[in-house]
């Protein structure tokens, strides 16, 4: 078990963190002796610096023990838990989503055999697993994404980096608990808790290289962490490269791949609500960035069977939901009570493909009165792309297929078994 840099004046006293501080005092009085011992072999000042700040840590640490023993045996540790709220509960019924306990710290890491460097990192103590943050990929409405490499004890303090990388998602958890974004005090409609849930649940339905899974979940007092497999860059940013050839070939393998997941998402009863390019991720890790992942399940829900078994019921309308331009027009119209989640993700799917191969954005919201949508759900979708003089790009199979999905009434628009019948998916 390697020995973790922890700063005790920060550490809440609860029994999980007490648990951790009495497995590492063992650890770091062994490491003092260790020390001591080189101090004794070489009197090298550098060796008796590192003994002395062993010494002071130890000493912090045993301080710490001894007030939180009088703490935990009051029952005043109950309060300092009572002080975080507790988080909204897990809506996904067939799941348990649980958060293994974590430490977040400085670790001493070897980069080089002359060279021992400080990372930041979480570290799992119920099977001694180091994730050490790499690099800050973006921001989030309730934390930050990161890039993340393993870590194992090399011997003492000191971690030696494997070969293992992750991207971890940190969740603020007061912001989880009040559904509100971390840089404005505004009302979310993402749940990361349910989220969550259901990329853990479509995880045990199947492994799909085309959704995100979620291979762990972690916390400590502040944050929720999502350990996951680590993609490439957004599919939005990939289009939005002007450097990057784009054909109707590249589109048509996205487009096949995004089916995949429409269809796994589908089968096992999950609306994911919010297809767009910024949520997929292109599969560079895997040699090909058209091997997309569908991933932020923040606004998916769970679907119900009909009465006969047979089919999904539709989703009771509860206000907007996704990004305007990406969203089906029914998602704009509440008055209509409820909607397909199947027939909404198709929708945005096909306002995604149309993006990826002409860049062009198709309109600024799915409402009546729009003239480009207008244009477009009468069936003269050619006559906007010869406007914009991109018509050279599609082919009529193409502009055949989104006009079969692009209907206003969800009832006359192509099925997903249809669309994956159609000739321009199905011919090379």
């Amino acid at each position: 078990m390697s020995i973790l840099t922890l700063d005790t004046s920060d550490l809440v006293v609860n029994t999980e963190t007490y648990d951790i501080v009495c497995q590492l005092i063992p650890q770091v009085m062994e490491q003092l002796a260790s020390d001591t011992t080189n101090v004794e072999d070489t009197q090298h000042p550098r060796m008796v610096q590192i003994a002395n700040e062993t010494k002071l840590y130890l000493e912090s640490l045993q301080v710490w023990k001894s007030s939180a023993e009088s703490i935990i045996d009051s029952g005043v540790h109950q309060t300092v838990h009572q002080n975080h709220s507790p988080l909204p509960p897990n809506n996904v019924n067939s799941e348990l989503l649980e958060f293994k306990p974590v430490v977040r710290g400085q670790f001493h890491v070897r980069v080089s055999p002359n060279d021992v460097r400080y990372a930041e990192g979480i570290y799992d103590n119920s099977n001694g697993n180091f994730f050490l943050f790499d690099r800050h990929l973006k921001d989030t409405i309730y934390g930050d994404v990161f890039t993340a490499i393993s870590a194992a004890r090399l011997h003492g303090r000191e971690l030696q980096i494997t070969n293992q990388k992750f991207a971890i998602k940190s969740y603020i958890k007061e912001n989880v608990r009040t559904r509100t974004a971390r840089s404005q005090n505004v009302e979310c409609a993402e749940d990361p808790i349910k989220e969550l849930a259901i990329q853990q649940y479509l995880g045990r339905c199947g492994d799909s290289p085309y959704v995100m899974k979620l291979l762990n979940s972690f916390e400590d007092e502040r944050y929720l962490y999502a350990v996951l497999p680590l993609a490439g860059a957004e599919l939005f940013d990939h289009v939005a490269n002007g450097r990057n050839v784009i054909t109707e070939h590249d589109a048509k393998v996205v487009f096949r791949n995004c089916l995949k997941a429409l269809v796994f998402l589908k089968k096992h009863g999950i609306a994911h609500r919010d297809i767009s390019p910024e949520n997929f991720l292109t599969g560079s890790h895997r040699g090909d960035w058209r091997e997309i992942i569908l991933i932020d399940f923040g606004l998916a829900i769970e679907l119900e069977r009909n009465s006969e078994g047979t089919d999904w019921k539709p989703i009771n309308h509860t206000g907007f939901r996704g990004k305007n331009m990406y969203a089906a027009p029914e998602i704009h119209l509440s008055q209509l009570g409820s909607y397909s989640g199947p027939s909404i993700d198709l929708w945005s799917t096909a306002v995604t493909i149309f993006v990826v191969l002409f860049r062009i954005p198709l309109w600024n919201v799915a409402r009546r009165r729009n003239k480009v949508f207008e244009t477009v759900i009468a069936g003269k979708l050619m006559h906007l792309l010869q406007f914009y003089r991109v018509d050279q790009l599609g082919s009529p199979a193409f502009v055949d297929l989104l006009s079969g999905i692009f209907k206003f009434d969800p009832k006359q628009r192509l099925s997903l078994q249809q669309v994956h019948e159609h000739e321009w998916v199905q011919d090379d």
